[in-house]
């Protein structure tokens, strides 16, 4: 029962203290699984430092300001929501984390375009560690995994007929444009 639950949160999302906290951001900051910086001071030097960690990424403002409040304004008016040209918001892992989520909730049809080749190789690694490490009770499991063209997450039957729950289709907007 826990997790049918949960997974009425993840899809529908919770309301807490007169909140609605929306289903994505409930879903990111509860099993998502992603790597993330963090300060340590090493026991042998005193001195801090930097180690990345697997797990669920703490709640920043970033995530809050683009989840909860602006992704449900551009939907509600049918706008896309544009982020660009900034660095330390997590854009490749909130993209990521919003791949993930839909694979979750069963959208059956899922485009991740992008401009660059390095940010879809960051969004495929992140995508990749929270398939690997989150809660196996919400994992979608991979079934071709050919990332410069188009994922398909479900489960493989062994009679051959497998059932997709989701396609990914990855548009690298700039392929040979470091060529040409």
């Amino acid at each position: 029962q826990f997790y049918v639950d949960e997974f009425k949160k993840i899809k529908y999302g919770i309301v807490i203290d007169g909140i609605h906290i929306q289903p994505w951001l409930y879903y990111h900051i509860n099993v998502f699984v992603t790597s993330y910086p963090i300060t340590v001071i090493n026991m042998i030097t005193k001195e801090e430092e930097t180690i990345n960690k697997i797990g669920t990424p703490p709640l920043r403002d970033n995530e809050y300001w683009v989840i909860q409040d602006n992704y449900p304004l551009a939907k509600k008016k049918g706008e896309m929501l544009f982020l660009a040209a900034t660095r330390r918001a997590a854009k490749t892992t909130m993209l990521a984390s919003h791949i993930d989520w839909c694979s979750t909730i069963g959208k059956l049809n899922i485009l991740c375009a992008g401009g660059a080749t390095k940010d879809l190789d960051q969004i495929e690694s992140n995508f990749k560690i929270t398939a690997l490490n989150k809660n196996s009770a919400f994992r979608v499991h991979n079934i071709t995994d050919t990332w410069d063209k188009k994922v398909e997450l479900g489960l493989k039957r062994t009679s051959g007929k497998n059932i997709i729950s989701s396609r990914l289709h990855i548009i690298n907007l700039n392929k040979g444009g470091d060529k040409s």
